[in-house]
């Protein structure tokens, strides 16, 4: 009887190796060219505290920005930092602030302003005069009224107190109601800060009967 003999049992080994592609977020391929997963990309530098010097060494690109001001819609001034090929390029953004306006109101005469300013208003006290302004010029920091020289007369009825009034700079400086014995008990002013009438009331206390007296 022959006998066959046992072979050794072959085992083989398969190594599978895996290979990154070079640079930043490269995909990880294995031998057999099998995708199998990506490399993380690296951070972004951050930004100097400060704005870094022109041409200074850099790493990365980046922009910063620094001292970023709107001074309206259409301006804003900054200072801008660009990281390119290892180095820093700096630059600033320039625009015109805007300079002083006229108030959209009708600014308080002897108020401070700035500027060399020549605003005109419709004047209130006539508007069917549509040709009549009221101007305000600011001169050495404060404005100064400019208006058509004409009079208007005090209401015909005495103003209750607050009630608003618009013609300060045209009617007389005080009006005068209620006479007691030749004299106003009511008195009522225009106040051209407030635009409102300024009304003080006094009592009347005529003088009695004086006596006939005796012969």
């Amino acid at each position: 009887m022959h006998k066959r003999s046992l072979r050794a049992p072959f085992v083989a080994t398969f190594v599978t190796t895996v290979s990154a592609l070079a640079g930043c977020g490269g995909v990880v391929k294995d031998d057999m060219h099998h995708e199998v997963g990506h490399n993380p990309p690296s951070p972004i530098p951050a930004c100097p505290d400060t704005v870094p010097a022109d041409q200074s060494a850099c790493d990365g690109d980046r922009h910063c920005t620094y001292d970023f001001v709107q001074h309206s819609p259409d301006c804003a001034t900054s200072t801008n930092a660009q990281c390119v090929n290892g180095k820093w390029f700096v630059s600033q953004d320039h625009c015109e602030p805007p300079g002083p306006v006229c108030p959209a109101m009708e600014p308080i005469e002897g108020a401070s302003c700035v500027g060399a300013l020549d605003c005109s208003y419709p004047d209130r006290c006539r508007p069917e005069n549509t040709t009549s302004v009221d101007r305000f010029v600011c001169e050495n920091g404060f404005w100064q009224l400019r208006i058509d020289a004409y009079a208007v007369k005090c209401p015909a009825t005495a103003p209750s107190n607050g009630d608003a009034c618009v013609c300060a700079h045209h009617l007389p400086a005080s009006c005068g109601y209620d006479l007691c014995q030749g004299t106003p008990s009511t008195t009522a002013k225009c106040d051209a800060r407030t635009n409102q009438w300024i009304v003080a009331r006094s009592s009347c206390n005529p003088p009695g009967p004086m006596d006939a007296g005796t012969d």
